[in-house]
């Protein structure tokens, strides 16, 4: 046996036994592009879920509700597509349910309003739907919406 294999193989008997020292600006740098890998693959995963959104939204498979008509130019042509629809919803809440209190509340406000009795409503009205009412810690809730005859030019 060669010096050079003696040396080898006493160096490589010794130092089976050595750990070496921690490196602590080589964990910080580890730590730091571990963080960074994250915020990365964050950013990613939420620029993915936004474009999905976005052309799920665009593309909208399951749509039910009924689009605006087309040969329509009005800016107000959706508006009024969705309050056409939301009107002939029926009331929802709990109490809306009563169909006889909800038509002695539409009937009731669409009185009041013809008296004068509900300020700033002073345009001709031809009914009143009922779209909420419910119970609230002892308090009874109620939205309805003024059917005008003509949609609000403004």
């Amino acid at each position: 046996m060669t010096v050079d294999e003696e040396l080898s193989r006493a160096l490589a008997e010794l130092s089976g036994t050595l750990t070496p020292q921690p490196d602590p600006y080589g964990r910080a740098r580890a730590r730091y592009r571990r963080s960074r890998q994250r915020r990365l693959g964050g950013l990613a995963l939420a620029l993915v879920v936004s474009v999905g959104g976005a052309a799920f939204a665009i593309a909208d498979p399951g749509r039910t509700t009924q689009p605006p008509p087309a040969d329509s130019t009005e800016s107000s042509a959706p508006v009024v597509a969705w309050s056409d629809k939301l009107l002939q919803s029926p009331p929802r809440g709990v109490v809306g349910q009563d169909s006889g209190y909800v038509r002695q509340l539409s009937e009731l406000l669409l009185a009041a309003q013809r008296r004068g009795d509900i300020p700033r409503m002073d345009v001709p009205v031809t009914a009143v739907k009922v779209l909420f009412v419910d119970d609230v810690g002892g308090q009874r809730i109620a939205l309805a919406a003024f059917v005008r005859d003509q949609p609000d030019p403004a």
